[in-house]
C-alpha cells in the first residue's frame, strides 16, 4: 500500500488546498474454492474503488474478472466473475485499487491535534516531494485473526523503540495509542489497542467518576483480547459473545484489582439497571439479533449487546459459581482460539464443566436443560414478569397460588386504542389532599415520572470522590433546577471569580487552556460550566467565552464539558449554529464530539419544541450526505435529536412522512433504527401526557366532592404537563 503523506506534522494553517490524499494499493487474497458450481466471488468492501481483479492459479492461465459493486442492502459488497465456473481448488485474486485518506473517522483518515501553542497539526503530504522523500515500512506477518482487527498509525513520533520478544519470558508491553480523532470509545486492535482521549488519559483535573471511566475501557479493551481476538463470534449476530463478556469482564477485573473503582456495584447500577430500563421496549433487539446488511451490523452495536449482554454473564455466573464459571470459560477459550465460535459453543463449554462438577443443571433449569433456558434470554426481546395470585387452600390444607409469565412492556407495542374505564373511584374522593387517587398501573406512573425523573438526578454523571460529595452535588443540582433564578445567579458569580477572570482577565491574550487556567472545583466544573450558560443573560460574554476555551481546549475531557456546557445556552441560535456545523461539516466539531451536542441539546428543555421543526428543515440534507457515504459522521445522532420530543399525533404523521420521503435506496438513513425507537417512545409520551390531563383533572374533580371542599363548580381542568397530582390542591 502506497500513502500519499510522507510528510509530519505539518502546521496545516500553512498548507492551503493539502486536501486530497490519494492510497494507490493491491492485495493477494488466499481463496480455497470447494464447491465446482462457482461462478461468482463476494467480498466485503468500502469507500474504494477497485480498479483490476485477477484470479490465478498454478500452472493456469490467469483469469480477469469483472467487477460488480453492491448498492441498497447489497452496499460495501463487491462481487467478482468472467461467466465461467470455477473449479475446486486454491487461487489467488490480486486486486487493484484506490482509495482517499478519509475526512470521515473510517478506514485511512486524517487526524488533527493541536500542538501545545494551541495550533492545529495535521499528517500531510508535501505539496512538492522526490522519491527520496518515501518512507517504506515492512511490518511482519501476523497471527491468525480477524481482518476488522487490523490497524495503523502514522504519526510524528518522538521517540521510536526497538523491542523484541525473548525467550527468557521477557514481554513487550501492548502499544495502547490515545488519538484525537477516533469513532468509538477505544478498538481492541490485536497489538495496537487505539482510544479517544478522554478514554485513555487522566490529567490533574478529573473526577472519580472519570477514574473509574478510564478504568472501566481500558479493562474492557485488554478483555477483547480473549473474548473478540483469541476467539471471535462466527458472525455479527452474535456480537454479544464479544461485547457482552468484555463488558461483564471490564468490571469484574475492576472489582478485583481495586475495590475502589467499585466494579461489582457499577456492573448492577450502570449495565443491569439501564440494559433493563432499555428492555422495556417493543423497539429493542434482542441480545442475538439478525444480521443480513452492513446496517444490521451498525446498528448491532447497541446497549443491548453491551450491557444486557454483560448482565446474562453475570446471571451465569452467578448461577454456577465463579470457580466453575471461569473453568468453563477457560475451556471455551481453549477449544475456540484462533478460531471463530457461535452462542452454542458457549453453552456447550458451560454444561460440559457443570456435569463434570456435578452442577445440577436439570434441577435449577428444568428438563430442557440449561441450552434451553439461557437461549430463551438471547433470541427473545425484553425480560419476563411473573404476576402471582392467590387462589385459596388446596384439599390437603396446602396454600394454591397462580404463576402467569408475560414479557414486561413500557408502552403498547401495537399501538393500538384499549378501553378504559373512566368511572370515577369513589375511595379517591377523601379529603386526603396531599395524595394522588390510586393509580390505574404502575407502568403509566413510570412513565409518567420520567421526565422529573431526569431533572431530579440531572448530577448523577457527575459522581464524586465519596457519597458526601456525590449527596451535596445531587442536592445541588437538584436545588438548580427547582430554583433556577437563585441557582443562575450564584453560578454567574462562581464563573466570574473561578473563570473569566484567571482565563480572560489575567491573560489579556486569551491563549489559555481552561484546564490551566480555571479553577473551579473538579466536581462541580461541568455544572459551573452549564449553569453560567444558562444564566446568561443577552448581554452576557459568557456563552462566547466558553465556545472560545472549547477551541483552545487540548484536554479533550474539559473541551467535551465546555461543549457540552455550550448545549445548555437558552439562546437557540447559538445551539443552531453547533447542529448547522455538525451537518455542514465546518470543522467547529470534531466528529466524534456530536454526541455531546445531540445530547446536551435534547436534554435541554428550553428548546424542546424546535427540535422537529430543525430536522424537518435540514433533512434534505442529511438524505444527500447519507446517500453519498457509508459513514453518517454524526448524522444519526442528528436524526435521533429530531426525533427526541415528538409526541402528539400530528407529530407522528409528520415523522412517519418524514421517513417515507427518504429515498428507497438510501437504506442507511431510510431504515435508520432511530425512526422505530423515537415512534415507540412518542406514542408512550403521548399517553403520558394525556394521562397527566386526565388525572390532574380527576385529582380536582375528587377534592371538590369532599365534604370539606370551598372550591366552586367546574373546577379548573389541567391542561399542562407539570406533575400536579402532586401539589396540595
Amino acid at each position: 500500500m502506497a500513502v500519499m503523506l510522507p510528510g509530519f506534522g505539518t502546521d496545516y494553517s500553512k498548507v492551503p488546498g493539502a486536501r486530497e490524499y490519494l492510497i494507490l494499493a493491491h492485495v493477494n487474497i488466499t481463496l480455497e474454492v470447494k464447491n465446482a458450481a462457482v461462478t461468482y466471488i463476494e467480498l466485503n468492501a468500502a469507500e474504494v474503488n477497485i480498479t483490476d481483479a485477477t484470479l490465478f492459479q498454478t500452472g493456469q492461465q490467469s483469469r480477469r474478472l469483472t467487477i460488480t459493486t453492491g448498492s441498497g442492502n447489497e452496499a460495501e459488497k463487491v462481487g467478482f466473475s468472467d461467466g465461467k465456473h470455477i473449479t475446486r481448488g486454491r487461487y489467488v485474486l490480486q486486486l487493484f485499487y484506490t482509495g482517499m485518506v478519509q475526512e470521515s473517522l473510517a478506514g485511512l483518515y486524517k487526524s488533527k491535534y493541536k500542538s501545545p501553542e494551541g495550533k492545529e497539526m495535521w499528517v500531510l503530504r508535501n505539496i512538492q516531494f522526490h522519491r527520496t522523500a518515501w518512507k517504506m515500512t515492512k511490518f511482519d506477518d501476523t497471527p491468525k485473526m480477524s481482518t476488522y482487527l487490523l490497524a495503523l498509525v502514522i504519526h510524528d513520533f518522538e521517540k521510536t523503540t526497538r523491542q523484541f520478544k525473548r525467550n527468557d519470558g521477557h514481554t513487550i508491553p501492548m502499544d495502547m495509542f490515545a488519538i484525537p480523532d477516533f469513532a468509538a470509545g477505544a478498538m481492541e486492535n490485536w497489538g495496537l489497542v487505539t482510544y479517544r482521549e478522554r478514554a485513555v488519559l487522566l490529567r490533574g483535573i478529573h473526577t472519580e467518576a472519570d477514574r473509574r471511566r478510564v478504568a472501566e475501557v481500558i479493562a474492557h479493551e485488554l478483555a477483547h483480547q480473549w473474548f473478540g481476538n483469541l476467539v471471535t463470534m462466527e458472525w455479527w449476530d452474535d456480537l454479544w459473545l464479544n461485547e457482552g463478556f468484555a463488558t461483564y469482564t471490564s468490571f469484574y477485573a475492576m472489582g478485583k484489582l481495586d475495590p475502589s473503582l467499585l466494579g461489582d456495584e457499577l456492573l448492577v447500577a450502570d449495565q443491569q439497571d439501564i440494559a433493563l430500563t432499555l428492555d422495556v421496549k417493543a423497539s429493542v433487539k434482542p441480545v442475538h439479533f439478525q444480521a443480513d446488511t452492513a446496517v444490521d451490523v451498525m446498528e448491532g452495536f447497541g446497549t443491548i449487546q453491551y450491557k444486557k449482554g454483560a448482565s446474562l454473564v453475570l446471571m451465569i455466573a452467578e448461577s454456577f459459581g465463579h470457580d466453575v464459571f471461569w473453568e468453563a470459560i477457560s475451556h471455551y477459550l481453549n477449544t475456540h482460539k484462533y478460531g471463530n465460535a457461535r452462542t452454542a459453543d458457549l453453552w456447550a463449554a458451560l454444561q460440559k464443566v457443570a456435569k463434570e462438577k456435578n452442577v445440577p443443571l436439570n434441577e435449577r433449569y428444568g428438563p430442557g436443560g440449561f441450552s434451553a433456558a439461557a437461549e430463551k434470554w438471547t433470541h427473545q426481546m425484553g425480560f419476563p414478569v411473573v404476576n402471582v395470585a392467590q387462589k385459596g387452600p388446596a384439599g390437603d390444607g396446602m396454600m394454591e397460588w397462580t404463576l402467569t409469565q408475560h414479557r414486561y412492556y413500557l408502552g403498547n407495542p401495537e399501538e393500538m386504542n384499549k378501553q378504559y374505564n373512566d368511572s370515577m373511584d369513589k375511595s379517591a374522593s377523601s379529603p386526603k389532599s396531599r395524595f394522588p387517587p390510586p393509580l390505574p398501573d404502575p407502568t403509566t406512573f413510570a412513565a409518567h415520572l420520567t421526565e422529573v425523573s431526569d431533572r431530579m438526578e440531572a448530577a448523577h454523571e457527575d459522581s464524586a470522590k465519596n457519597r458526601e460529595h456525590l449527596m451535596e452535588l445531587a442536592e445541588f443540582a437538584a436545588a438548580c433546577r427547582l430554583y433556577p433564578d437563585d441557582c443562575g445567579k450564584a453560578f454567574k458569580v462562581a464563573y466570574e471569580e473561578f473563570v473569566h477572570k484567571p482565563c480572560f482577565e489575567s491573560n489579556k491574550a486569551g491563549s489559555k487552556m481552561a484546564s490551566s487556567c480555571a479553577t473551579t472545583p473538579a466536581y462541580f466544573r461541568k455544572m459551573a460550566y452549564c449553569e453560567a450558560v444558562r444564566a446568561a443573560g443577552p448581554g452576557d460574554k459568557i456563552g462566547d467565552e466558553v465556545l472560545e476555551l472549547y477551541k483552545l481546549e487540548t484536554d479533550q475531557m474539559e473541551s467535551n464539558d465546555l461543549l457540552a456546557a455550550i448545549t445548555c445556552s437558552n439562546d437557540w441560535t447559538a445551539l443552531e449554529a453547533l447542529l448547522d456545523g455538525i451537518i455542514d461539516k465546518t470543522g467547529l466539531i470534531r466528529a466524534q464530539d456530536s454526541i455531546w451536542v445531540t445530547r446536551g441539546i435534547t436534554a435541554n428543555y428550553a428548546h424542546a419544541d424546535k427540535l422537529f421543526p430543525y430536522l424537518k428543515s435540514r433533512f434534505p440534507k442529511l438524505i444527500s450526505d447519507t446517500a453519498t457515504s457509508s459513514v453518517q459522521d454524526g448524522l444519526g445522532d442528528i436524526l435521533a435529536l429530531g426525533l427526541s420530543t415528538i409526541s402528539t399525533d400530528q407529530e407522528l404523521e409528520e415523522a412517519k412522512k418524514l421517513q417515507e420521503s427518504a429515498p428507497a435506496e438510501n437504506k442507511r438513513l431510510k431504515n435508520a433504527g432511530a425512526w422505530k425507537a423515537a415512534f415507540e417512545d412518542a406514542w408512550i409520551r403521548n399517553q403520558a401526557q394525556s394521562f397527566e390531563r386526565i388525572y390532574c383533572s380527576f385529582s380536582r374533580i375528587s377534592n371538590w366532592l369532599t365534604p370539606t371542599s370551598l372550591s366552586r363548580w367546574p373546577p379548573r381542568l389541567c391542561q399542562s404537563r407539570l406533575p400536579e397530582p402532586f401539589i396540595d390542591i
